[in-house]
């Protein structure tokens, strides 16, 4: 198509002549831009979840599919086809009365109407050929290719025309700044584009052929052999993540991802040393590292959708600036043929301004408090320019109020917000209701956005099993109720020498951990622990609570440490959790064993030399007189002179017995060393 006055080939969309700026339509052009479906963004991450298939254990399969989701479904809204034909009344003139337009004003119009119908000939192009194609063929990497290409291809013709743009004379001072403004807009969105369109196709070549391969058990006979593909699995995979180029605006997510990720390495060295040379197969380290592996089996899908959840803001974001370049156009429309009176006093809308977000937790258990990554994430960034904010945000009675400054950009970011917890003594003996609230304000103090978020804040007594949530187990969440320095563990430890000095003619006067005292280290153990269930019965008074327990449901009520003696009674996981906490203190190994509604603890008999990888199941319920002193004292004997193993409330068992009580009688295992490799501490409030 030709241009009727100038004669210049024109696009056949063209509704303006980029060099003479005549209107070649007839169609009225909207007043008020038509702003696209943004509902179907939110929809986006939320099909991602869906379609993301459920992942076998030992081999995660990721389709292109999936990834498509997140690249291709925003494209069609951040590119959405304007409905920007010209009105018929536009005239070209050098007059400044009101109706009139000068040259450069239309062909500032004409080169921005050129703009959006190069995003047709590009991006939205190739999305449509993905869409007609997304029956056929399927070969979804091939369309994001050449949707990745399409945002090149548009970045590089946006420049040219910004430069058309840019060297126009005759504007006024407003219109080179919304000039300027409604490019970089632009550019933005397509650069964010094309980094999140680069990320996914690196990351599906990482998921397909390197993360859906991670080793499987049932394929190796030893645990040191599954051990050591697992290590040379997660190197490689440290290797490709690390040639991946992440959009600095998702790093943090990331950076999660691939942490859980090489996370597995550490348990394929828990693994490891569970079969030491090929030795008989210590059953509690094993069983527990698989229980840790599945647990960053099941992080590995929450974090996943995490991280493209936060792809999906990216593109979010983009399509929040696409939505404001092209009102910001509009508005040039009705600009151009205000009178001078008029263009001195309008303030264009759609320039300078701040997306604001919110996901904000609806429960928070404060005993978990250090497991929380946050309480609210804000998803902002500017339409355009930069800016500084002042975020605020409080929970009464809970936190202190956290205030910081961030400096926002036109690219999207998250800020994680999690306020510090109070100190001293809190009211947190019963569940409540409570109000995150946040406060979002210009640096000068001016208030931008203020919003109050309802939330149950949990007593600090509750723990939760199993997160609806994520439908996953957050059993090992259970070391967080671990206490090995608080002052009622120091004080049960100093009472058990007293106790350990009786039973042992004063041969031992200290609580001395994994020191050789006696020959027997199954001794020098079992004397340790035996110390510790007489104090807590004889001198602290403490009595097994026969209230039902179980590990099956959600919530759970648990007694802190302090509260166990100070009560003098207990149920079986805080018996377990006073006795596992003192082992802890002392430097000794210590096992959670779960058996259907009950809790028990096991102390490794040694950490190396006799005694390793060989264990005592401790029953600390049975706080009664039937295990006086006189018990133990045989019971140290019999160990030491007939070279006989304890039973009673302290037995020992070999790894056969082991396996046979384990796979039998119990639901889980939680290793307490496992506490600082998951980074758990107690709430300190």
């Amino acid at each position: 198509m030709f241009c009727p006055k100038c004669g210049k080939e024109i696009p056949s969309q063209a509704t303006f002549c980029s060099k003479c700026g005549t209107a070649v339509s007839g169609t009225a052009r909207s007043a008020v831009p038509e702003e696209p479906p943004l509902a179907a963004q939110g929809q986006s991450a939320k099909a991602m979840k869906e379609k993301r298939p459920k992942k076998k254990r030992g081999k995660k399969v990721l389709t292109a599919a999936v990834l498509i989701v997140a690249a291709i479904v925003l494209l069609p809204v951040l590119f959405g086809s304007p409905d920007d034909s010209p009105p018929d009344n536009i005239s070209s003139s050098q007059g400044d009365t009101a109706g009139s337009v000068s040259d450069s004003e239309t062909e500032l119009l004409a080169i921005m109407d050129n703009t959006h119908i190069f995003y047709e000939e590009t991006i939205i192009k190739a999305v449509d050929e993905y869409l007609k194609d997304s029956e056929g063929s399927g070969n979804y990497l091939e369309h994001q290719e050449q949707i990745l290409q399409a945002c090149h291809d548009f970045l590089a013709e946006l420049e040219n025309l910004c430069q058309q743009a840019e060297a126009l004379s005759g504007l006024d001072a407003k219109l080179e700044t919304v000039r300027d403004e409604y490019f970089n807009m632009l550019r933005d969105s397509a650069t964010v584009c094309a980094e999140a369109e680069r990320f996914l196709i690196d990351f599906y070549d990482l998921e397909a052929n390197i993360i859906s391969y991670t080793p499987k058990w049932s394929d190796y006979g030893l645990p040191s052999e599954f051990a050591e593909a697992v290590s040379a699995w997660v190197q490689e995979a440290k290797t490709a993540c690390e040639s991946i180029s992440c959009p600095s605006n998702v790093e943090f997510e990331w950076e999660r991802y691939k942490s859980n990720l090489m996370f597995n390495k550490e348990i394929a060295e828990k693994m490891a040393l569970s079969n030491p040379e090929d030795q008989t197969i210590d059953w509690l380290r094993f069983l527990s590292a698989r229980a840790m592996m599945g647990r960053s089996y099941n992080t590995d899908g929450v974090l996943f959708d995490e991280f493209t959840e936060s792809i999906a803001n990216v593109l979010n974001h983009a399509a929040f600036q696409e939505t404001h370049a092209r009102a910001l156009s509009e508005e040039v429309w009705n600009y151009v043929e205000m009178t001078p009176e008029e263009k001195e006093e309008y303030i264009f809308e759609n320039i300078g301004g701040i997306e604001l977000d919110y996901d904000v937790v609806d429960t928070i258990y404060p005993s978990l408090y250090e497991t929380y990554d946050a309480f609210a994430i804000i998803k902002t960034g500017c339409i355009s320019g930069s800016r500084s904010i002042v975020v605020e945000a409080e929970i009464e009675g809970f936190t202190q109020k956290y205030v910081e400054t961030f400096d926002l950009d036109a690219a999207y970011r998250a800020i994680y917000i999690k306020p510090p917890a109070l100190t001293g003594e809190l009211n947190l003996n019963t569940a409540k209701p409570a109000q995150l609230k946040i406060t979002v304000s210009e640096m000068d103090g001016t208030l931008i956005e203020a919003k109050s978020f309802p939330i149950t804040l949990k007593s600090k007594y509750d723990f939760e099993w199993y997160s609806s949530d994520y439908g996953i187990s957050t059993k090992d969440n259970i070391l967080c109720f671990l206490t090995p320095e608080a002052e009622a563990i120091v004080k049960l430890k100093r009472a058990a020498v007293d106790e350990i000095a009786a039973m042992t003619g004063d041969a031992v006067q200290s609580f001395v951990g994994y020191q050789s005292i006696f020959q027997s280290n199954y001794a020098t153990t079992y004397i340790q622990v035996a110390g510790l269930m007489r104090t807590l019965y004889d001198e602290m008074g403490v009595r097994y609570n026969m209230n039902p327990y179980s590990i099956s449901g959600s919530d759970q009520h648990i007694q802190l440490l302090e509260d166990v003696i100070k009560n003098k009674s207990g149920l079986c996981i805080e018996t377990s959790l006073v006795i596992a906490s003192a082992l802890q203190s002392a430097k000794m190994h210590a096992f959670l064993v779960f058996p259907p509604g009950h809790a028990q603890v096991a102390v490794e008999v040694w950490n190396r030399g006799e005694g390793f990888m060989e264990y005592f199941l401790i029953e600390t319920t049975v706080l009664d007189s039937s295990n006086n002193r006189q018990f133990f004292v045989d019971q140290v004997n019999a160990i030491l002179q007939e070279n006989k193993a304890p039973s009673g409330i302290i037995t020992y068992m070999n790894s056969d017995q082991w396996y046979d009580y384990l796979k039998d009688e119990v639901e889980h295992i939680v290793d307490c060393n496992d506490a600082q490799l998951l980074g758990m501490t107690p709430f300190a409030n």
